[in-house]
């Protein structure tokens, strides 16, 4: 099914007289953390559930998590998406490299949530010790099963310290990440490839892309990997990628 998403008209209204004008892919799959808001944030998930209709099944998870996404970004409580980053995580390993992607980068945004919720029962726990646990252990129930253990299933890296310049107080701070991403609590976001052209070629059904950036010039089908960003969908006028922690688009 061939489907130019960048031509689509979206004729829907949000709330009390907000019209959603039509939207391009680079805006649906941003290639910045974006951060809406109150209308602006409905109009975005509006254009999203429009532009979903007329997409092939294959390509509708993607529109779901980054919908995801955008709530996060815009602090709506995260209960209302923890399930669905949990279903998302679970995907199998093997099979399209979409697939694989939606996995990968649902598991980082669900160990973002995870890690708020853990925090809560260490600032709940200091508030009464005056100092954090040397273990998550000690939390004992405050930290729910769910928890205990990261999206990838390894225990979370969690150590203590002292505040710079005072060695002695060695419980009066802490980090906290997974094991694969430790610096996750602290990393925001990472930036995604910049591509300085993006062209299509297509040989009887098989579709190609030559990406140019400043690692170089690679040509790739989906599963390829340009920059460190892996080609997962290429469409009429657009193709999808993944980085760590985001779905992007570029336009060609």
């Amino acid at each position: 099914m061939r489907t130019n998403v960048g031509a689509i008209i979206l004729a829907l209204v949000v709330g009390a007289g907000l019209t959603v004008r039509a939207a391009t892919v680079p805006e649906l799959w941003p290639t910045n953390n974006v951060t809406l808001a109150g209308n602006a944030l409905s109009a975005r998930l509006a254009e999203l559930d429009a532009v979903t209709a007329s997409l092939t099944e294959k390509i509708k998870p993607a529109v779901q998590l980054q919908k995801i996404i955008f709530q996060i970004n815009a602090n709506v409580p995260t209960t209302t998406h923890f399930a669905e980053l949990e279903k998302f995580s679970k995907l199998p390993a093997e099979g399209e490299p979409l697939t694989q992607a939606i996995r990968d980068v649902a598991r980082v945004w669900l160990a973002r949530v995870q890690i708020k919720a853990i925090e809560a029962a260490l600032i709940q726990y200091y508030t009464h010790r005056v100092r954090f646990p040397a273990s998550l252990s000690e939390l004992g129930g405050a930290l729910s099963l769910p928890l205990r253990i990261d999206p990838w299933g390894e225990p979370w890296a969690y150590s203590i310290r002292a505040p710079r310049g005072l060695p002695k107080l060695t419980d009066q701070r802490y980090d906290l990440g997974t094991q694969k991403y430790p610096n996750l609590a602290k990393q925001k976001s990472l930036p995604v490839p910049v591509f300085t052209k993006v062209a299509m070629s297509q040989i009887g059904n098989d579709k190609t892309l030559t990406l140019d950036s400043a690692a170089g010039r690679a040509v790739i089908q989906p599963g390829g990997v340009a920059a460190g960003a892996t080609l997962l969908h290429i469409g009429d006028n657009w193709a999808l990628l993944a980085s760590q922690d985001r779905l992007f688009a570029v336009k060609f």
